[in-house]
């Protein structure tokens, strides 16, 4: 590998907007990490703690009985797939709206075995606290909302506070 190519997989915004705060939302402390432009793709990071821990609920499965190899397996697909999702349909910063066209919402131990160098990128900026070292991975949600690609990245005063409003999108169980 060259340092080109080094350089090409390491994850550093063209743009970026740190917002590190912790909100409530839904019963949820989620905390809200950065808005970073890369390529033309703009984001918003979050994270939050799973309400429930997933040790709870693996000493509730480990007493199921299972009808069937398929009744596993499907129940093994929804312990990586349900859980609360928080979808933001926008926020404003300095009375400045960005738009999210698309939520993904995954658990921290999926997400990082392909995304490495965001953690780690957050991690060596100091965003993601000692509040999360202890939290396992099982238990850790991260979101990317991704911006309209008809908006710009907003511009943003660094000097005055960042006053943020957040929309939700109406919440719905998937069946």
């Amino acid at each position: 590998m060259s340092l080109k190519d080094f350089e090409e997989n390491m994850f550093l915004p063209d743009k970026e907007i740190f917002i590190n705060k912790i909100v409530r939302i839904r019963e949820v402390d989620v905390h809200l990490i950065s808005v970073t432009l890369k390529e033309q793709r703009t984001v918003l990071w979050a994270m939050y703690k799973l309400p429930f821990c997933s040790d709870e609920r693996k000493d509730k499965e480990k007493r199921r009985e299972y009808t069937s190899n398929r009744d596993k397996i499907v129940s093994d697909i929804n312990e990586k797939t349900n859980f609360p999702k928080i979808n933001i349909s926008e926020i404003i910063i300095q009375k400045q709206k960005i738009t999210f066209s698309s939520n993904t919402s995954i658990r921290m131990s999926n997400w990082r075995d392909e995304r490495d160098k965001e953690l780690e990128y957050f991690m060596e900026k100091g965003i993601i606290k000692t509040n999360w070292e202890e939290v396992d991975f099982e238990n850790i949600i991260i979101v990317e909302c991704e911006q309209k690609e008809s908006e710009e990245f907003p511009t943003i005063d660094f000097s005055k506070n960042l006053d943020i409003i957040i929309k939700l999108r109406s919440s719905f169980d998937e069946v």
